[in-house]
């Protein structure tokens, strides 16, 4: 195969050609370093082997530029730049989230953490709805379990503190108890928790009823 054309684009990447046909783009440090010149003939394990190392490195610096905005955890981020694939394969993707790893630039561990604080103190989550927002998030169930647990505030305090800001002028009859109790439930709080919390709001007999 012949390179037939190289030609920039809009974003300042170049366009190779092979027999008329567009191949592939590459930023300009892989387009010199690897001679991509009109004439040149390419292999097909050459052409491969150069798509590779262009993809690698326009996908480390998609990478690093959306780290640059927010922290992501390792399967949110193979995932984001998967789509800047040609063939949106996570394999690529993978390859380069995991040399960030190693890096030090991606830590499941503190990402978990500082998400699960960060939902009990702004959302006023309970430790289970802590959790399943961490897988949700890509985080494995072992290391959620394991950060929601570590991060959690006390129970019963987050609880009077969540009840008095939102939910206490509702306590005053059965109805405004129940939906009291499924707002806190969705909050991932248990019930039991839920319940002695209430009752330090409102008379056992009223709470008997909702």
């Amino acid at each position: 195969m012949r390179i037939t054309a190289v030609e920039k684009t809009k974003k300042g990447r170049y366009a190779v050609f092979l027999d008329n046909v567009f191949a592939f783009s590459a930023d300009a440090e892989t387009t010199a370093l690897c001679h991509l010149t009109v004439g040149r003939e390419l292999s097909e394990d050459d052409c491969e082997q150069v798509k590779r190392q262009a993809e690698t490195k326009y996908l480390k610096e998609r990478a690093l530029r959306l780290l640059s905005f927010k922290s992501f955890s390792k399967a949110e981020l193979v995932k984001r730049l998967a789509e800047y694939t040609d063939d949106r394969s996570d394999d690529a993707a993978l390859e380069v989230v995991e040399r960030l790893e190693e890096l030090g630039l991606i830590n499941d561990k503190e990402y978990a953490a500082r998400v699960a604080r960060d939902y009990y103190a702004r959302k006023g989550y309970g430790e289970r709805r802590v959790m399943q927002e961490l897988i949700r998030r890509g985080i494995t169930r072992e290391l959620a379990e394991e950060a929601a647990q570590a991060n959690a505030p006390e129970a019963e305090s987050a609880l009077d503190k969540i009840i008095e800001r939102r939910y206490a002028k509702y306590l005053t009859d059965p109805k405004g108890i129940r939906k009291t109790i499924q707002a806190l439930a969705r909050l991932g709080y248990p019930y039991d928790e839920i319940k002695a919390a209430i009752s330090r709001y409102t008379d056992e007999d009223l709470y008997e009823q909702a």
